[in-house]
């Protein structure tokens, strides 16, 4: 039973889907962008393309957005490692008796209770590193410099926190 239960979690996991991509950076035009140009670190990419307050604030935003999906990443690999530990503690009670039957009971109990906030927490930052890319972050910053603007939704987020305009 056991064992089932950990192979459905493990099916489930890799079933969940990543972040919807916005149909026009997911064009040909897009695709043809040399890496190059697009991966770099938070450093560079201010170097390069953070000629002005909005651009260099674009480039906080994606960058801040990242490291909260990087977070949401770290602490889902926490809970995982913890029900792997259960799991592994329950499998070390073999035989039948009421100390084996309420050790498994309490570690299916523990690892369902912990699978729900593991699972939000990985699609929050999967989703995040997929929706925050470097190259989305490129096309954005190149969309600005030749005159198209920020988008109003990152523009709107962007305006709500002012460490996003400080130059550091």
């Amino acid at each position: 039973m056991l064992k089932l239960l950990f192979c459905v979690m493990i099916i489930g996991m890799g079933n969940l889907g990543l972040a919807q991509h916005d149909k026009d950076l997911n064009s040909d035009t897009t695709r043809s962008i040399d890496p190059s140009r697009y991966l770099l670190n938070k450093k560079q990419f201010m170097d390069k393309y953070g000629i002005d307050d909005t651009s260099r604030a674009l480039i906080n935003f994606y960058f801040s957005k990242r490291n909260t999906a990087g977070s949401f990443l770290s602490i889902y690999t926490i809970f995982f490692t913890g029900q792997l530990y259960v799991i592994a503690i329950a499998a070390t009670f073999p035989g039948e008796g009421l100390i084996s039957t309420g050790v498994v009971i309490l570690c299916i109990g523990y690892t369902l209770l912990v699978f729900v906030p593991a699972t939000v927490f990985l699609i929050e930052g999967l989703q995040g590193l997929g929706k925050y890319s470097k190259k989305k972050l490129y096309i954005e910053v190149m969309n600005y410099l030749k005159g198209n603007g920020i988008p109003e939704k990152h523009m709107k987020k962007m305006m709500k926190n002012p460490l996003y305009w400080r130059n550091y």
